[in-house]
């Protein structure tokens, strides 16, 4: 009865770690072919001198940044990530002009508006809150009531795959087994 057991548990442990990666025929080559999203230029300019950009979306929409956020710098320096999906960030060497993409997920005739905001280190130079109308129309105006700390910089939350979870549970039980094999 414990052989059988001992190959029983041998078993489940070999499906929880096989299954994962025989499940499907299909394999995934290359880089994701995005169907649905769509980039806007961008310019920031006539500000002093700036290193740091970043993007929150406000609106609630299906709409949210694509990663990584901020594309085609016209300064090489600068990089972009996507902490969350509401959420874009450039960073660089200080310059007073900067051509961006903004990558957006969702279709482009859904309206939308995100707040931009500039800093130059720790001081905030400029500021703007950008409507996109659905049909072709960009409306960009100052931030009301402007409180930079409201924003959730905050990355996201990647839960915990099912498979760890069962991999887990079955080598919780072979400790198990280990242990009471041992006392008796």
């Amino acid at each position: 009865m414990k052989r059988l057991l001992k190959v029983f548990m041998v078993l489940v442990l070999a499906t929880v770690i096989c299954l994962p990666g025989v499940a499907g025929a299909i394999t995934v080559i290359g880089e994701p072919i995005s169907t649905l999203s769509w980039s806007q230029e961008f310019v920031e300019n006539g500000v002093g001198l700036f290193n740091e950009i970043e993007a929150f979306m406000v609106t609630p929409t299906s709409t949210n940044f694509e990663p990584p956020g901020w594309t085609s710098f016209s300064d090489g320096s600068w990089t972009s990530s996507t902490p969350n999906p509401n959420y874009a960030l450039g960073v660089g060497s200080s310059v007073d002009t900067l051509y961006m993409n903004l990558n957006f997920t969702g279709s482009s005739s859904t309206p939308l508006t995100f707040d931009f905001l500039a800093w130059d280190d720790t001081t905030l130079v400029d500021n703007a809150e950008a409507y996109w109308d659905g049909n072709g129309n960009w409306s960009i105006g100052p931030i009301p009531n402007l409180d930079p700390s409201q924003y959730n910089r905050d990355a996201a939350v990647v839960p915990l795959p099912p498979s760890a979870l069962l991999l887990g549970t079955g080598l919780l039980g072979l400790v198990g087994l280990g242990w009471r094999r041992r006392r008796g």
